[in-house]
């Protein structure tokens, strides 16, 4: 379970960074004025920044630190019976710091990544339509060898040309704004979620190590406000 938590983590991190590799090529092209394409950059920012803090956590702050202390319990163990109780303490507690035994922390969680994925697959949608690499080989070196080099110039201005057109008429589509307003609603709220119920379990049920995850998430205090006043509102439907 903590190795395909782990690997899940690492593959929408990568999927992630491909999207960042693409979005770096696509700067070439005149999308500066697209109100969605700063959003969708911004939004891939926050979206990295969220699992590689948690793939961080988990290994460095969860797993490591437990290793060791398995480590050193193993070495005053004098029967099998000691190596396999130290094994399933080290076991139980990566799993309960790693949220895979919280059913409501997972839930949230498993959300959250379906998000990236989805995010990941809907820009590569877009950006794979603005690959022409393969039309501009296929121009360039089709049918004839011995193309001259203005011929080759001429197409790859064209080729150019075109995809200029095709980007700016994805520009004036409105319905991909929403799509990527949509997500960055969805992570937002999600984000809030998790965090809050860390709060809570953190504080109610002694869970300290999980708190270590609200500090990497909010290390600027840019959800500390909104986490507060959802904080506010819940001990106000409690006394009521």
């Amino acid at each position: 379970m903590l190795f395909r938590h782990m690997f899940y983590c690492k593959h929408v991190e990568r999927l992630l960074c491909n999207v960042w590799i693409s979005n770096k090529a696509a700067k070439q092209y005149s999308l500066h004025s697209a109100k969605w394409f700063a959003a969708a950059f911004a939004l891939r920012q926050r979206m990295l920044n969220f699992v590689q803090n948690i793939q961080y956590y988990m290994m460095f702050e969860v797993m490591e630190p437990t290793w060791h202390i398995m480590e050193n319990n193993l070495k005053s163990a004098s029967n099998i019976d000691d190596v396999l109780c130290h094994h399933t303490s080290f076991l139980d507690n990566c799993l309960k710091d790693c949220m895979l035994t919280n059913p409501e922390l997972l839930r949230i969680f498993s959300k959250l990544m379906s998000v990236c994925v989805m995010f990941t697959n809907c820009m590569q949608r877009f950006t794979h339509s603005m690959r022409i690499d393969s039309e501009m080989k296929r121009l360039t070196f089709g049918n004839s060898a011995s193309t001259e080099r203005t011929e080759e110039a001429e197409k790859k201005r064209l080729a150019s040309k075109f995809l200029a057109e095709h980007v700016d008429a994805l520009q004036s589509d409105s319905g991909f704004e929403a799509t990527i307003s949509k997500f960055d609603s969805n992570f937002s709220t999600l984000l809030l979620e998790l965090l809050d119920k860390l709060s809570i379990y953190s504080t109610n049920d002694c869970e300290h190590s999980m708190i270590n995850i609200i500090y990497r998430l909010d290390f600027n205090g840019f959800y500390t406000e909104r986490l507060e006043k959802m904080a506010i509102e819940r001990s106000q439907k409690t006394a009521a």
